[in-house]
């Protein structure tokens, strides 16, 4: 067994594999090697046609075909570029000349080479190193209340016989099981947004890339779950204290904010063309009547709601001190001059006494 990789290797073409060596791993050392001129083919190179985090698809080329081929042992070393060697395929056709090796760790290196074996010996091509990607990351963000936009980057390379499949955009709604809930086939394509997301939920979000090679599917990496909480929806209420005020007086209004992305902005109009900015203010009306004032709040990705309270506006109450008062007073003053001047008359009247001559004009 292969140390590290949970499976490794999964033949992409029909493979008849020899009895004999079709069971347990076989460790080759340089000493089995031997030359051309013992009727081996000469491997020119391995390479890779292809990478992802978990898979790799090897090609090589031989130089030659006889008689004599037994059957390609394709090696891995997981150590160092020279051994020691771990035989983890066995292939018995001489014109198979592909590998897919799985279920290999992200962020890890692997020397791979392949030995020709035929009835007189082994011969070994180079040692091609692998240097596997890590697993493609993922970010959200939330546009609004009721939707997520996912990002991600795909760091394998296609090439040859390995190429790109699908993406699988996955969802679990308030813990439950993941389901598909979109597959792009676009390479390219690394974004997709969710919308119309319910109000407090909590959504999880993970990507699963598919990669084919020579005709067959499998699942090249998945992303880390990213998770979100959908906020409630945004609400606001407002208040004024007192309710009734004079002409001239001072209301103060206050405005609350629930739901939604904060921080809040808020704004007011008072009903009677005034405006002013903040959750608490203070508003004074020149005039008589009933008013409506009106909250709008807006949060951090620009949803909106308001919320309005009814101002009732009465007369300014008498004083003395107020021109109003000044008019009444004078009134009242002009009036007790004639009423005094009544009363004396009809008193002097009681008592005999002749009224006053009139005044000279």
């Amino acid at each position: 067994m292969l140390p590290g990789p949970k499976t490794l290797g999964i033949l992409v073409v029909l493979v008849t594999l020899t009895p004999a060596i079709g069971a347990g791993t076989t460790h080759l050392a340089p000493s089995e090697t031997h030359s051309e001129a013992g009727g081996a083919a000469t491997l020119l190179s391995v390479h890779s046609d292809g990478q992802d985090p978990q898979n790799v698809l090897l090609n090589w080329t031989p130089g030659s075909f006889d008689a004599s081929f037994r059957w390609y042992n394709v090696s891995v070393a997981t150590a160092m570029p020279g051994g020691p060697w771990t035989n983890v395929s066995s292939i018995s056709q001489q014109a198979t000349v592909f590998y897919l090796a799985t279920g290999l760790h992200p962020r890890s290196t692997y020397w791979w080479s392949v030995f020709d074996v035929d009835s007189s010996g082994s011969q070994q091509s180079n040692t091609h190193e692998v240097a596997l990607p890590a697993v493609p990351t993922l970010s959200v963000s939330q546009p609004s209340a009721t939707a997520a936009t996912l990002t991600w980057f795909n760091p394998a390379s296609y090439g040859g016989r390995m190429g790109f499949e699908s993406y699988t955009v996955m969802e679990s709604v308030s813990g439950a099981p993941a389901s598909a809930v979109d597959t792009i086939t676009s390479v390219s394509t690394t974004g997709y947004t969710a919308l119309g997301l319910l109000p407090s939920t909590l959504y999880s979000f993970f990507i699963i890339t598919t990669d084919t090679a020579l005709g067959t599917s499998f699942t090249a990496s998945q992303t880390a779950e990213v998770t979100i909480q959908t906020p409630a929806p945004l609400t606001a209420g407002s208040t004024v204290t007192p309710g009734t005020i004079d002409v001239g007086d001072e209301a103060n209004l206050t405005c609350a904010a629930a739901g939604g992305f904060p921080p809040f902005e808020y704004s007011w109009a008072f009903g009677d063309g005034q405006t002013a900015v903040g959750a608490s203010v203070l508003h004074s009306y020149g005039s008589v009547g009933t008013y409506t004032a009106t909250c709008t709040v807006h949060d951090a990705r620009g949803e909106q709601t308001s919320s309005s309270v009814a101002v009732t506006v009465g007369p300014p109450p008498f004083t003395l001190n107020s021109p109003s008062g000044y008019a009444i007073a004078g009134v009242l003053i002009a009036a007790g001059a004639i009423a005094g001047v009544i009363v004396l008359r009809i008193l002097r009247r009681g008592r005999g006494q002749p009224p006053p001559p009139p005044r000279a004009s």
